[in-house]
């Protein structure tokens, strides 16, 4: 086995990471020893939170906790001056402040997102121990500034020059593999068409997690970017190409949707039959790797001749799916190339939820008021400890769709540190008086948790476990705690987490009727804005936008994920077949012109009827539109074949997917 190949192996890297990463722990921690700052363990803690498994990550991640530190500091100090006479209104201030970093972070939607989170609690840290000596707060965050550095340059030195792993290979392999699963849900597709089944057989691959997954690859692509200078040169190729992923996975739905809705009779006709066999010998090809050859005459006779017939419909519809997968097959090609000229970067169309971040911004800073007024009231000892963990706890879990999972596994983690920081801080440290000692007495616990934290599956687990040891250790140069002392900071430590964990569920609870409501409508005003005449919305702006909400959607909708990917993708199908209607405008006669305008109008006014009203206005929208199919028809052949198909897929998605369009969510 070359060298190249034993590093390349995944438990090797996994152990090359936890050597790495507790080096440069304890590095850290030795430093600051050194130059007599007072909390060397803050060093060792940061060395663990900013240690990933790729070097950009852990760039990005280094980068942003020096900054939120250094914001959160300034932020401590001068809400300190402001109200350290006034302890309630002290403490409502670093609630706001905390609710305003997350709502900010939220909104950010970028790898530095981070420093708005550290922004918020590191006041907390800096503030809340020392409340009582204000005169104190500036060495304190002085000193912060100074281990949280120490513990970022350690890290990164030895991340840097012992085995970086880059993220542009994994990139582009989780690229390739979604490529692959996208085929053969497609091929599935096709084969539940062919043998009449079900559209839940047919969709048996899930296209709902393939949306997921094309979300992450949306999340990892600026990581990989940083990383590859190869890969920068054709950034514009990538973001491309992820557009032409999302129409992919639309025009898989709309397939799905076309072939569903044929009769039994309709799927045996010969035509259509031969239409599916060249599909799937197709999607074989590209499964394989190989090329596509042309389309074959008789597709591409009945793209030219448009009938009203199913065949005719499907072979439009593969036509355009043929031509897309020839495209991919040209961007993927440039990435193997040099650039000949720099292109133009298109903008990504994100969806800001503005009220999830109000959710969870109020949330963290009610969690924080009513910790705080519990350790006001009491007088306890270590409260304050109790009020940093709620504000972390706050932070960490404000960016997940459903954070009570990660909020349990996060008290759990922490919930077993206190007796393995037990077990260290008084059963083998105070035989310890020397550094190869400590690294001795240290090495086994914090290399099996370094191992485990390279893991995805396991890393959520372990991290709260290595991170809540380190704390409860709070190794120093002063002398060790008591053990009631211990026992205080784990009480407190479990208790902080706690408060958020119990509001949070409350909350989702209460929210979860509004949650997926907000959502549709949302997609229903990227739908407007397509009606509106000049609006000026783009084909990859709208479908980037519209699938960016529709995932927020997939995830919040649990069991019904696949209902909500019909009609949520059936929306942006609609979308995009009125832009595509737009530029055909310019061909048709009068009379189609005002069919088309009644038409938008008509959708116009049903997406804008309260959701109690839409049972009794569907009909009439229904009504309205086949008039306006009628008057396209009229006079034979006065209207563009691609316009038809347009309208009559826009018909077949409002019918097959009609109970979303007039539903109410209750969970």
């Amino acid at each position: 086995m070359s060298l190249h190949t034993w590093r390349s192996h995944p438990a090797t890297q996994e152990w090359l990471f936890a050597i790495k990463v507790f080096s440069a722990a304890m590095l850290a921690f030795t430093c600051s020893i050194h130059l007599g700052l007072e909390r060397p363990y803050w060093a060792m803690m940061t060395a663990y939170i900013v240690a990933q498994p790729f070097a950009s990550l852990s760039l990005i991640k280094g980068t942003s906790r020096l900054a939120g530190t250094c914001v959160g500091g300034m932020a401590a100090l001068l809400l300190t001056t402001l109200f350290v006479q006034w302890p309630l209104l002290h403490l409502t201030a670093l609630a706001l402040w905390l609710g305003l970093c997350i709502f900010l972070s939220l909104l950010e939607q970028s790898l530095f997102s981070y420093a708005f989170l550290l922004s918020g609690y590191t006041a907390l840290f800096i503030t809340l121990p020392y409340v009582d000596h204000p005169d104190t707060l500036f060495m304190v965050a002085l000193n912060r500034v100074e281990e949280i550095a120490i513990g970022i340059s350690c890290y990164l030195l030895l991340d840097l020059l012992l085995w970086p792993r880059r993220t542009d290979a994994r990139f582009l392999q989780q690229l390739a593999q979604w490529q692959q699963q996208l085929l053969g849900w497609q091929q599935q597709v096709l084969h539940g068409a062919e043998a009449g089944e079900s559209q839940a057989a047919a969709n048996a691959m899930g296209p709902d997690t393939l949306l997921l997954q094309l979300g992450q690859l949306e999340q990892l692509r600026p990581q990989a970017l940083s990383d590859s200078a190869r890969l920068r040169a054709h950034q514009a190729v990538l973001i491309e190409l992820h557009g032409e992923l999302q129409a992919q996975l639309t025009l898989g739905l709309e397939l799905s949707d076309l072939l569903h809705a044929l009769s039994a009779e309709q799927r045996q006709a010969p035509q259509l039959q031969a239409l599916l066999t060249e599909a799937q010998q197709a999607l074989v090809t590209l499964q394989r790797g190989a090329r596509l050859g042309a389309p074959s005459p008789a597709l591409q006779t009945l793209q030219q001749a448009y009938e009203l017939t199913p065949a005719s419909r499907l072979a439009a519809l593969l036509g355009y799916w043929w031509q897309s997968h020839h495209l991919r097959q040209q961007l993927h090609d440039l990435l193997e190339q040099a650039p000949t000229r720099r292109r133009r970067v298109r903008r990504s169309h994100p969806h800001v939820d503005v009220g999830r971040a109000l959710q969870a911004a109020a949330t963290g800073s009610i969690s924080l008021l009513l910790c705080g007024l519990g350790w006001m009231l009491t007088g306890w000892s270590s409260g304050y400890l109790a009020v940093m963990m709620t504000g972390v706890a706050c932070s960490l879990f404000a960016a997940s769709d459903n954070p009570l999972l990660p909020a349990k596994g996060f008290f759990i983690g922490s919930l077993l540190s206190i007796p393995i920081a037990g077990l260290l801080l008084f059963g083998l440290l105070p035989w310890v008086d020397d550094l190869p000692g400590l690294i001795a007495v240290l090495l086994p616990f914090f290399i099996w948790g370094g191992r485990r934290m390279a893991r995805p599956a396991t890393a959520a687990r372990t991290v709260p476990l290595v991170l809540g040891t380190l704390a409860m250790l709070t190794l120093n140069n002063d002398a060790r705690m008591s053990f009631t002392t211990f026992l205080n900071m784990g009480v407190a430590q479990q208790v902080g987490i706690g408060i958020p964990l119990l509001l949070t569920g409350v909350l989702r609870r209460l929210g979860a009727q509004v949650q997926l409501p907000r959502l549709q409508r949302a997609l229903e005003q990227a739908l407007l804005r397509v009606l509106l005449p000049g609006s000026g919305v783009t084909r990859a702006g709208f479908e980037s936008h519209g699938q960016a909400i529709l995932l927020g959607m997939v995830q919040r909708c649990g069991d019904e994920a696949r209902s909500v990917l019909g009609g949520g993708g059936a929306l942006i199908r609609m979308g995009l077949g009125l832009l595509r209607l737009e530029s055909q405008t310019g061909h048709l006669l009068p009379h189609g012109r005002k069919a088309l305008q009644a038409s938008r109008e008509a959708l116009r006014a049903f997406f804008t009827l309260p959701p109690v009203q839409r049972a009794s206005g569907f009909p009439v929208l229904l009504q309205t539109l086949e008039q306006s199919r009628q008057y396209l028809l009229q006079p034979a052949g006065a209207t563009p074949p691609a316009a038809l198909q347009q309208f009559d897929h826009l018909l077949l998605a409002l019918r097959l997917h009609q109970s979303f369009f007039i539903r109410a969510f209750r969970r």
